[in-house]
């Protein structure tokens, strides 16, 4: 008896769950949750911004979580950030799906706001009272 092995001649299949292309993310690098299918899985991995650096996920039929790596989204720019993700076969097949979305870390300056805080109001309601105590005992004087 000879083993015949049959051509596998479809890729896998991805499908992007979450998130939805153009979110937005800050500093926290995102996670994706994919959908993968294939009789015959091999690797999965993916590519991030202009870097050509392989990442490799744990990779199994149906739903999976892929975190992206932390120090490769910090060395990331603000702006626009293309992710790809890379699944093959035992047969070589691949396939691609290409995800674009915005990084936008948060201002590093303060909005304008009130001098000291809430102190200014304390500060205001101090002089008040002070101004008061003050005009009273000039009032005393003046009387007695």
């Amino acid at each position: 008896a000879s083993n015949v092995i049959m051509k596998d001649a479809s890729d896998p299949t991805i499908m992007l769950n979450s998130p939805l292309e153009d979110t937005i993310f800050g500093s926290d690098a995102p996670e994706f949750n994919l959908t993968i299918y294939d009789p015959n899985l091999h690797d999965a991995w993916y590519t991030i911004g202009s870097s050509v650096t392989p990442h490799s996920f744990s990779l199994s039929n149906g739903v999976n979580i892929v975190p992206i790596d932390e120090s490769s989204w910090d060395a990331l720019p603000e702006g626009s950030v293309t992710i790809n993700f890379f699944v093959n076969d035992i047969a070589g097949n691949i396939h691609t799906i290409q995800v674009i979305i915005n990084k936008d870390l948060p201002s590093s300056t303060p909005e304008p706001a009130i001098p000291f805080g809430n102190y200014y109001i304390v500060f205001m309601g101090i002089g008040i009272i002070s101004l008061l105590i003050i005009i009273s005992r000039k009032r005393k004087l003046i009387h007695s």
